[in-house]
Protein backbone atom coordinates (compact mmCIF):
# COMPACT_ATOMS: atom_id res chain seq x y z
CA UNK A 1 0.00 0.00 0.00
CA UNK A 2 1.40 3.73 -0.79
CA UNK A 3 2.29 5.46 1.86
CA UNK A 4 -0.67 7.46 3.68
CA UNK A 5 -0.64 11.39 2.95
CA UNK A 6 0.31 13.84 5.61
CA UNK A 7 -2.63 16.27 7.05
CA UNK A 8 -1.87 19.56 7.77
CA UNK A 9 -3.78 20.26 11.05
CA UNK A 10 -6.67 22.71 10.01
CA UNK A 11 -8.96 22.95 7.28
CA UNK A 12 -11.77 25.66 7.35
CA UNK A 13 -15.29 24.24 4.91
CA UNK A 14 -17.05 27.30 3.57
CA UNK A 15 -20.68 26.39 2.01
CA UNK A 16 -20.86 27.65 -1.92
CA UNK A 17 -23.55 27.92 -4.06
CA UNK A 18 -23.08 28.89 -7.96
CA UNK A 19 -25.19 28.95 -11.50
CA UNK A 20 -24.87 25.95 -13.74
CA UNK A 21 -27.14 25.39 -16.74
CA UNK A 22 -29.98 27.81 -15.10
CA UNK A 23 -29.45 25.55 -11.88
CA UNK A 24 -28.22 26.18 -8.44
CA UNK A 25 -25.39 24.35 -7.76
CA UNK A 26 -24.64 23.49 -4.10
CA UNK A 27 -20.71 22.62 -2.66
CA UNK A 28 -18.42 22.78 -0.07
CA UNK A 29 -15.28 24.76 -0.32
CA UNK A 30 -12.55 22.85 1.52
CA UNK A 31 -9.57 25.75 2.41
CA UNK A 32 -6.37 24.07 3.99
CA UNK A 33 -3.71 25.91 5.66
CA UNK A 34 -1.31 25.35 3.10
CA UNK A 35 -2.78 24.20 -0.37
CA UNK A 36 -0.96 22.74 -2.91
CA UNK A 37 -2.84 23.94 -5.70
CA UNK A 38 -6.86 23.96 -6.64
CA UNK A 39 -9.28 21.15 -7.35
CA UNK A 40 -12.73 20.96 -7.96
CA UNK A 41 -13.90 17.39 -7.16
CA UNK A 42 -16.70 15.73 -9.05
CA UNK A 43 -18.50 12.72 -6.77
CA UNK A 44 -20.21 9.86 -8.68
CA UNK A 45 -23.70 8.05 -9.59
CA UNK A 46 -25.26 8.07 -5.67
CA UNK A 47 -28.21 10.45 -4.47
CA UNK A 48 -26.63 12.05 -2.04
CA UNK A 49 -23.81 13.48 -4.11
CA UNK A 50 -21.33 15.10 -2.22
CA UNK A 51 -22.69 14.09 0.95
CA UNK A 52 -22.40 10.34 -0.22
CA UNK A 53 -19.75 8.73 2.47
CA UNK A 54 -17.01 8.07 0.04
CA UNK A 55 -17.71 11.26 -1.71
CA UNK A 56 -16.96 12.75 1.47
CA UNK A 57 -14.13 10.93 2.12
CA UNK A 58 -12.68 11.67 -0.92
CA UNK A 59 -13.20 15.22 -0.65
CA UNK A 60 -11.94 15.80 2.88
CA UNK A 61 -9.04 13.68 2.04
CA UNK A 62 -8.08 16.34 -0.94
CA UNK A 63 -8.93 19.23 1.44
CA UNK A 64 -6.54 18.49 3.46
CA UNK A 65 -3.62 19.20 1.04
CA UNK A 66 -5.86 21.35 -1.92
CA UNK A 67 -8.34 24.04 -1.97
CA UNK A 68 -10.91 22.18 -3.14
CA UNK A 69 -14.61 22.66 -4.50
CA UNK A 70 -17.05 19.98 -3.55
CA UNK A 71 -19.99 20.29 -5.40
CA UNK A 72 -23.39 18.00 -6.32
CA UNK A 73 -23.95 17.53 -10.03
CA UNK A 74 -27.58 18.88 -10.82
CA UNK A 75 -30.49 16.78 -9.41
CA UNK A 76 -28.22 15.14 -7.11
CA UNK A 77 -27.38 16.42 -3.56
CA UNK A 78 -28.88 19.72 -2.91
CA UNK A 79 -28.75 20.79 -5.84
CA UNK A 80 -31.29 22.38 -8.34
CA UNK A 81 -33.31 19.40 -10.97
CA UNK A 82 -31.58 17.62 -13.49
CA UNK A 83 -35.20 18.01 -15.46
CA UNK A 84 -37.07 15.62 -16.86
CA UNK A 85 -35.84 13.28 -19.59
CA UNK A 86 -35.94 14.80 -23.28
CA UNK A 87 -35.42 12.80 -26.32
CA UNK A 88 -31.64 13.22 -27.55
CA UNK A 89 -30.77 14.06 -24.00
CA UNK A 90 -27.35 13.02 -22.23
CA UNK A 91 -25.46 12.91 -19.16
CA UNK A 92 -22.62 15.53 -20.44
CA UNK A 93 -22.82 17.61 -17.09
CA UNK A 94 -19.64 19.43 -17.24
CA UNK A 95 -21.20 22.91 -17.31
CA UNK A 96 -21.44 22.10 -13.60
CA UNK A 97 -17.91 21.26 -13.44
CA UNK A 98 -16.42 24.12 -15.62
CA UNK A 99 -18.92 26.40 -13.20
CA UNK A 100 -16.64 25.21 -10.07
CA UNK A 101 -13.42 25.51 -11.80
CA UNK A 102 -14.47 28.93 -13.26
CA UNK A 103 -15.22 30.20 -9.25
CA UNK A 104 -11.86 29.32 -8.43
CA UNK A 105 -10.33 30.64 -11.20
CA UNK A 106 -11.65 33.98 -10.44
CA UNK A 107 -11.63 33.80 -6.29
CA UNK A 108 -7.77 32.54 -6.53
CA UNK A 109 -6.81 34.74 -9.37
CA UNK A 110 -5.33 31.61 -11.56
CA UNK A 111 -6.17 30.42 -15.32
CA UNK A 112 -8.90 28.60 -15.28
CA UNK A 113 -6.48 25.30 -16.98
CA UNK A 114 -4.19 25.45 -14.01
CA UNK A 115 -7.44 24.20 -11.62
CA UNK A 116 -7.14 20.13 -11.60
CA UNK A 117 -10.20 18.37 -12.01
CA UNK A 118 -11.08 15.23 -9.92
CA UNK A 119 -13.56 12.76 -10.34
CA UNK A 120 -14.63 9.29 -9.37
CA UNK A 121 -16.38 6.92 -11.21
CA UNK A 122 -19.51 8.92 -13.05
CA UNK A 123 -17.45 12.13 -11.96
CA UNK A 124 -14.35 10.89 -13.32
CA UNK A 125 -15.53 10.65 -17.33
CA UNK A 126 -17.04 14.09 -16.98
CA UNK A 127 -13.96 15.63 -15.53
CA UNK A 128 -11.97 13.95 -18.32
CA UNK A 129 -14.18 15.39 -20.98
CA UNK A 130 -14.80 19.07 -19.13
CA UNK A 131 -11.01 19.35 -18.67
CA UNK A 132 -11.26 18.77 -22.57
CA UNK A 133 -13.55 21.45 -23.15
CA UNK A 134 -10.96 23.71 -20.88
CA UNK A 135 -7.46 22.51 -21.83
CA UNK A 136 -7.02 21.49 -18.07
CA UNK A 137 -3.27 20.92 -17.38
CA UNK A 138 -4.32 18.03 -14.99
CA UNK A 139 -7.24 15.51 -14.49
CA UNK A 140 -7.54 12.82 -11.96
CA UNK A 141 -9.97 10.12 -13.24
CA UNK A 142 -10.79 7.78 -10.38
CA UNK A 143 -12.05 4.41 -11.52
CA UNK A 144 -13.52 4.64 -15.11
CA UNK A 145 -15.11 2.20 -16.92
CA UNK A 146 -15.03 2.25 -20.65
CA UNK A 147 -19.10 2.49 -20.87
CA UNK A 148 -18.90 0.44 -23.89
CA UNK A 149 -17.79 -2.14 -21.69
CA UNK A 150 -20.48 -1.99 -19.48
CA UNK A 151 -23.26 -1.62 -21.55
CA UNK A 152 -22.14 -5.56 -23.00
CA UNK A 153 -23.74 -6.36 -19.47
CA UNK A 154 -27.57 -7.14 -19.88
CA UNK A 155 -28.08 -5.62 -16.67
CA UNK A 156 -26.46 -2.86 -17.12
CA UNK A 157 -28.68 -0.50 -18.54
CA UNK A 158 -31.74 -1.41 -16.10
CA UNK A 159 -29.41 -0.63 -13.33
CA UNK A 160 -28.23 2.80 -14.40
CA UNK A 161 -31.99 3.61 -15.34
CA UNK A 162 -32.78 2.65 -11.33
CA UNK A 163 -30.42 5.41 -10.55
CA UNK A 164 -31.14 8.14 -13.05
CA UNK A 165 -34.74 7.62 -11.43
CA UNK A 166 -33.65 8.48 -7.93
CA UNK A 167 -32.24 11.77 -8.78
CA UNK A 168 -35.42 12.56 -11.17
CA UNK A 169 -34.71 11.17 -13.81
CA UNK A 170 -37.35 9.07 -15.97
CA UNK A 171 -35.30 7.24 -18.81
CA UNK A 172 -36.82 4.99 -21.48
CA UNK A 173 -34.63 2.17 -21.14
CA UNK A 174 -33.21 1.95 -24.70
CA UNK A 175 -32.46 5.42 -24.55
CA UNK A 176 -30.12 4.98 -21.78
CA UNK A 177 -26.78 3.70 -23.67
CA UNK A 178 -27.39 6.80 -25.51
CA UNK A 179 -27.27 9.19 -22.57
CA UNK A 180 -23.65 8.22 -22.35
CA UNK A 181 -22.47 8.72 -25.41
CA UNK A 182 -20.22 11.96 -24.91
CA UNK A 183 -18.51 9.91 -21.48
CA UNK A 184 -17.46 6.72 -23.58
CA UNK A 185 -13.57 6.35 -24.15
CA UNK A 186 -13.69 6.34 -27.84
CA UNK A 187 -15.01 10.26 -27.44
CA UNK A 188 -12.83 11.54 -24.76
CA UNK A 189 -9.82 10.78 -25.91
CA UNK A 190 -10.31 11.65 -29.85
CA UNK A 191 -7.73 13.93 -29.32
CA UNK A 192 -4.68 14.61 -27.28
CA UNK A 193 -5.18 15.87 -24.24
CA UNK A 194 -3.60 19.52 -23.08
CA UNK A 195 -2.04 18.10 -20.10
CA UNK A 196 -1.43 15.37 -17.54
CA UNK A 197 -4.44 12.98 -17.43
CA UNK A 198 -3.98 10.53 -14.44
CA UNK A 199 -5.73 7.18 -14.19
CA UNK A 200 -6.63 5.33 -10.68
CA UNK A 201 -7.85 1.95 -9.92
CA UNK A 202 -8.39 0.35 -7.08
CA UNK A 203 -6.52 -3.25 -7.42
CA UNK A 204 -10.16 -5.07 -6.85
CA UNK A 205 -11.92 -3.06 -10.10
CA UNK A 206 -12.04 -3.78 -13.56
CA UNK A 207 -11.68 -0.29 -14.58
CA UNK A 208 -7.98 -1.13 -15.49
CA UNK A 209 -8.97 -3.56 -18.09
CA UNK A 210 -11.56 -1.73 -19.96
CA UNK A 211 -9.26 1.18 -19.88
CA UNK A 212 -5.87 -0.84 -21.17
CA UNK A 213 -6.09 -0.30 -25.06
CA UNK A 214 -7.47 3.60 -24.94
CA UNK A 215 -4.41 3.94 -22.59
CA UNK A 216 -2.17 1.97 -25.05
CA UNK A 217 -3.85 4.05 -27.62
CA UNK A 218 -2.80 7.23 -25.71
CA UNK A 219 0.70 6.58 -24.56
CA UNK A 220 1.34 5.91 -28.66
CA UNK A 221 0.00 9.19 -30.24
CA UNK A 222 0.00 11.45 -27.16
CA UNK A 223 3.04 10.79 -25.44
CA UNK A 224 4.14 11.96 -21.55
CA UNK A 225 0.36 12.37 -20.81
CA UNK A 226 -1.04 9.25 -19.14
CA UNK A 227 -0.46 8.48 -15.75
CA UNK A 228 -1.72 5.01 -13.56
CA UNK A 229 -1.33 4.41 -10.03
CA UNK A 230 -3.36 1.16 -8.84
CA UNK A 231 -4.64 1.37 -4.97
CA UNK A 232 -3.82 -2.01 -3.21
CA UNK A 233 -6.58 -4.04 -2.22
CA UNK A 234 -9.11 -1.30 -2.76
CA UNK A 235 -12.62 -1.86 -4.82
CA UNK A 236 -14.87 0.82 -6.70
CA UNK A 237 -16.24 1.85 -3.41
CA UNK A 238 -13.14 2.00 -1.69
CA UNK A 239 -15.21 -0.60 1.10
CA UNK A 240 -17.89 1.94 1.57
CA UNK A 241 -20.32 -0.14 0.02
CA UNK A 242 -20.36 -3.95 -1.10
CA UNK A 243 -19.40 -7.49 0.47
CA UNK A 244 -16.90 -7.89 3.08
CA UNK A 245 -16.35 -4.36 3.17
CA UNK A 246 -16.16 -4.90 7.08
CA UNK A 247 -12.97 -7.18 6.67
CA UNK A 248 -10.87 -4.66 4.39
CA UNK A 249 -11.88 -1.98 7.58
CA UNK A 250 -10.30 -4.13 9.81
CA UNK A 251 -7.41 -4.49 7.54
CA UNK A 252 -6.89 -1.04 7.98
CA UNK A 253 -5.86 -1.90 11.33
CA UNK A 254 -2.79 -3.61 10.52
CA UNK A 255 -1.28 -1.88 7.52
CA UNK A 256 0.42 1.79 7.33
CA UNK A 257 -3.08 3.32 5.86
CA UNK A 258 -5.03 5.91 7.87
CA UNK A 259 -7.98 5.65 5.01
CA UNK A 260 -7.91 4.11 1.85
CA UNK A 261 -8.68 7.05 0.49
CA UNK A 262 -5.68 8.54 1.70
CA UNK A 263 -4.13 6.08 -0.95
CA UNK A 264 -5.94 7.64 -3.74
CA UNK A 265 -5.02 11.15 -2.83
CA UNK A 266 -1.49 9.97 -2.11
CA UNK A 267 -0.97 8.58 -5.54
CA UNK A 268 -2.18 12.23 -6.29
CA UNK A 269 0.06 13.58 -4.44
CA UNK A 270 3.02 11.30 -6.22
CA UNK A 271 2.59 11.89 -9.65
CA UNK A 272 0.71 15.75 -10.02
CA UNK A 273 3.13 18.24 -9.65
CA UNK A 274 2.92 20.76 -7.14
CA UNK A 275 1.02 24.40 -8.06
Amino acid sequence: MAAASQAPAAVTVEPVRYQSAGREIAADLYLPARPRGLVVFAHGNRPQGRKHVLARALAAALGRHFTTLAFDFRGYGESGPLGPYRPGMTLDLTDDIIGGARLLARRFGVPIEDVILVGHSFGSGSVLLAGNKIGSRRVVALGPTEADAAFRRPDFAAIQARKLKRVGLDVPLDAVEGLYAPLRAKALFATCPTGKRLFIWGEREIGYATFAPHLARLRQSCPGVVEVAIVPFANHMYWTEGRGAWRYRLLNLFIAERDWTDAAVGAILRHLPAG
